[in-house]
């Protein structure tokens, strides 16, 4: 196959974010790092449920004014439902639609932490009637999961569990052909993300460049960029 100039995208990283031919990264800042104008990288921001005990209270409406004119933002979050944390499903939910409310007002896609809650995810994705894109970062639910989210409009993005054939998202992946997806590194420092992109590309049997053509082709129509 002819060589193509698209770059390598990853939909979600803990570290320093990459922009350029080769290789485009949408790096996670949390809300409590967040400094106006600190950011020259394609980056998200959002209040993740582990750090709810890091953060006293957020204005909302200041918030928002410290984000909205920031060009490099690509996206809100990350942010979701963690049933495996010690803090109350009601509460996660409540700071889970104000994060909504922001992928909505900014016409950001809205990168999502689940956790053995990905039916109250779908039922908030219809009670909310969002119409952004939602994207489920570290994938890791069998193909009927991934295929009910695909049509509500949340795009599963999968990483480092496709190293392992014992995931459910290496069994996902491996049926998930023809559909939307997203590659990520998030927070693992193992793998690059051409690492994961080779890896799907020998799991589909599809060239690499083919596979890079897909998911930019993705990115760039969900993202909303000429």
């Amino acid at each position: 196959m002819t060589e193509t100039n698209y770059p390598f995208v990853d939909i979600h990283t803990h570290f320093n974010g990459k922009r350029g031919a080769e290789q485009i990264s949408i790096q996670n800042i949390f809300i409590q790092d967040f400094e106006q104008n600190s950011f020259e990288i394609p980056f998200s921001v959002g209040w993740h449920p582990w750090d709810y005990n890091k953060v006293e209270k957020v204005n909302w409406n200041e918030f928002l004014k410290s984000i909205e004119n920031e060009s490099d933002l690509l996206a809100i979050g990350e942010s979701g439902l963690d049933k495996a944390i010690e803090v109350s499903l009601d509460f996660q939910k409540e700071i889970f639609l104000k994060h909504i409310e922001l992928s909505e007002e900014l016409k950001k896609p809205l990168i999502i932490h689940c956790v053995r809650a990905y039916s109250e995810i779908l039922e908030i994705r219809k009670s909310s009637k969002a119409q952004m894109p939602w994207i489920i970062h570290g994938f890791n639910a069998n193909i009927q999961i991934a295929k009910q989210c695909i049509q509500k409009g949340i795009i599963p993005s999968f990483g480092a569990f496709l190293f392992n054939e014992k995931t459910k998202a290496f069994r996902t992946i491996r049926e998930l052909k023809g559909e939307l997806f997203f590659l990520e590194t998030d927070d693992q420092e193992k793998y690059e993300i051409k690492d994961i992109y080779n890896q799907v590309a020998q799991i589909h049997r599809i060239e690499l460049e083919e596979l890079k053509e897909n998911i930019y082709i993705t990115f760039k129509r969900l993202f909303d960029l000429s």
